[in-house]
């Protein structure tokens, strides 16, 4: 049956009682294309939809394509497209699908843009149940720069997605407090209490710790009493991410001569022939008939240089931020070309980390420049360097319990090289001085390393000569005075004993229990020291040890008494190692 506006096709089939229904259907107007298929004996009843759509907004024409699958008239899935192109300077492409079973779309779409400036956008987007996820990338290209950026974003509730997550991290949780809570062999404390005076102590030893030295400040400030349990599940995780890549042209260009080969010479003087003689050529059986003639070549000179021109180095940066529930990270790098009135270059780092556990948080940064001075004219032979140059490096690195900070400085100025190094480690305990000079076929390195710690100091110097007829090497050491108090080492606390239960490793090896005695440690401490302090050197008689042995020309010996030596300390002074 058809009329002016549809179009419909009827098709019945049937064998031994299995009938079976397809329909086929055109609209005209609104360009839609219908199928159905019906199967009673089945259970099916499944239809498909094809619409193409052609709209006019603006001045710009669109064209799409929809397709639409469904089963007793529920949507099952839905396919659509669209596509503009206008002036061959803004153009569009989109995809979609839709699942509605399954609670899941997902779409696509780029755009081009070109006008002075050419721009391009590249959007992706998922959705699951419980998890969502964007995606956008950027392209920009102009006169000035080439720039992309890529941004992206990831969510997931995870108490949804996994409902049973709450119960695992209480039975986690469970667990840890079960093991925690076991009594000790052969005490009445529990191993949450000796955990917990453990990490007390700890505290209390660092503070004691801080006050002389004096680096310990920011790992005392950071740290905490842990409460022995687990951090508490959030209720969305997501990541979030954004990257940037840039690179800003160079207007200036430089003008290269590259030296050719044979340059300047002509083909005279190359002895290349001016004319070429082809002969005849007769083959009748393929009918192939060329007859002779001479060619000639016209003469040419090589020229001595190639002349190019390329652009001078632009800036480049990149960077790249992630940020999540767990740990954030930021990093970014940037250099190039930085030239006012003489030749300058630049490179800037930096680096951030931040988490929940301290030891995994730290900063990074630092700078480079170089700079110098050179001919205008470039010369690719091997030749010495001629000029003046300069180079700076600054980096600094942080963590919660270090600080570290480092400085080059490098120049180079009539025919003279030297290279300085600064190192300092948590705000002067440890600095490190390196000296680099080459000069005359000479190179001089000399290093000078300072610690303190404890209000003592330790100085280290290092100088090494080198040259072609001599090499010389020289080590010096030095420390402050320092007192080691023994009678101190009696105070020490220590508990009485512990007691380790048996414990298989790896399913394996079986470690029987076994008992530390502490007191018996210290006794065996204190008993070493009393034995120092009491140590005594007793010589005997002189007559019982030679009896009746005399010596000629020497006065008898008389007795000798060495009054008691009572050892409360032992203090070196400070000492130098050449």
């Amino acid at each position: 049956m058809t009329n002016t506006e549809k179009d419909n096709l009827f098709l019945i089939l049937g064998f031994d009682s299995l009938e079976a229904t397809a329909s086929l259907k055109y609209n005209r107007n609104k360009n839609t294309l219908t199928t159905e298929v019906v199967i009673p004996d089945y259970d099916v009843e499944a239809g498909i939809k094809l619409a193409v759509i052609e709209s006019d907004a603006r001045g710009k024409k669109m064209r799409g394509i929809t397709i639409d699958v469904t089963n007793r008239n529920i949507p099952q899935l839905t396919l659509v497209g669209h596509t503009r192109l206008h002036m061959m300077n803004d153009a569009m492409l989109q995809l979609q699908m839709v699942i509605p079973v399954l609670k899941t779309d997902a779409f696509v779409t780029a755009t081009l843009k070109k006008d002075k400036d050419l721009l391009m956008d590249l959007v992706t987007a998922i959705n699951l149940p419980k998890t969502s996820y964007q995606q956008k990338a950027s392209l920009k290209f102009d006169d000035d720069k080439f720039e992309v950026e890529l941004k992206s974003d990831m969510n997931i509730e995870i108490h949804k997605l996994i409902p049973s997550i709450v119960d695992l991290h209480m039975q986690l949780q469970q667990l840890i407090d079960h093991i925690l809570d076991q009594t000790v062999a052969k005490t009445d404390m529990k191993l949450r209490h000796i955990v917990t005076k453990g990490i007390e102590a700890g505290d209390i030893w660092l503070d004691k710790l801080t006050a002389r030295i004096p680096y310990l400040v920011n790992l005392r400030s950071k740290r905490s009493i842990s409460d022995l349990t687990l951090p508490a599940l959030p209720e969305k995780l997501f990541v979030l991410s954004d990257s940037l890549f840039r690179y800003q042209f160079n207007k200036d260009k430089m003008a290269i001569s590259i030296p050719l080969p044979h340059g300047g010479k002509t083909s005279e003087e190359l002895n290349i022939p001016t004319t070429v003689s082809i002969p005849l050529i007769d083959l009748p059986k393929i009918g192939l008939n060329i007859p002779a003639k001479t060619v000639h070549l016209p003469s040419f000179t090589i020229p001595p240089f190639l002349d190019l021109t390329v652009p001078l180095l632009g800036l480049v940066e990149a960077s790249t931020k992630i940020n999540s529930n767990f740990y954030s990270w930021e990093g970014s790098i940037s250099g190039g070309n930085n030239t006012v009135d003489v030749p300058n270059y630049i490179v800037q780092y930096k680096a951030m980390a931040q988490s929940p556990f301290n030891l995994l948080s730290y900063k990074l940064e630092g700078t480079g420049m170089m700079s110098g001075k050179a001919d205008d004219n470039l010369n690719y032979n091997m030749r010495p360097l001629e000029g003046q140059g300069r180079g700076d490096s600054n980096l600094h690195f942080n963590l919660p319990f270090m600080e570290v900070h480092n400085m080059i400085q490098g120049v180079y100025e009539n025919s003279e090289l030297n290279i300085v190094s600064k190192t300092n480690v948590q705000k002067d305990v440890f600095n490190h001085v390196a000296d680099l000079k080459y000069k005359d076929a000479q190179l001089t390195l000399k290093c000078n390393a300072v610690a303190s710690a404890m209000g003592k100091s330790l100085n280290n110097k290092v100088e090494l000569g080198v040259s072609s007829q001599m090499a010389i090497l020289r080590i010096e050491s030095k420390a402050d005075a320092f007192t080691i108090n023994l009678k101190k080492l009696q105070e020490i606390s220590i508990p009485a004993q512990i007691s380790v239960p048996e414990f298989t490793v790896l399913n394996t090896y079986t470690i029987p229990a076994f008992t530390i005695d502490f007191d018996e440690i210290k006794a065996n401490i204190i008993y070493i020291i009393d034995n120092i302090r009491e140590f005594e050197i007793e010589l005997r008689d002189p007559g019982e040890i030679f009896g009746d042995l005399k010596v000629l020309y020497l006065p008898e010996l008389p007795d000798l008494t060495l009054p008691e030596i009572s050892l409360s300390e032992i203090t070196l002074s400070a000492f130098i190692i050449p």
